[in-house]
Formats: structure tokens, sequence, C-alpha cells
């Protein structure tokens, strides 16, 4: 079974806002960061 991971309130928001103005896709944010796409939707 996984364990979910949990992640400050400061980590996902600077991960969405690097979303927002780096111009890359979510995909590539969040293989860059080791996240799941499900952690950069607000």
């Amino acid at each position: 079974m996984t364990k979910q991971r949990r992640f400050t309130k400061e980590f996902e928001d600077e991960a969405v806002r690097l979303v927002a103005t780096s111009g890359r896709t979510q995909r590539a944010v969040a293989e860059d960061l080791g996240i799941g796409r499900s952690t950069l939707m607000h």
C-alpha cells in the first residue's frame, strides 16, 4: 500500500505559482518536483 505524502500549504502554493509563471505544463512541474499532478490542482 502507498503512503500518502503531506505537503505544507507553502509548498503547494509555490508549486502552483511555478505552473502559472514558468510557462511549463502541470505535468512537467509535477515531475520535476516529484509530486502528483493532483497536488497542483487548487
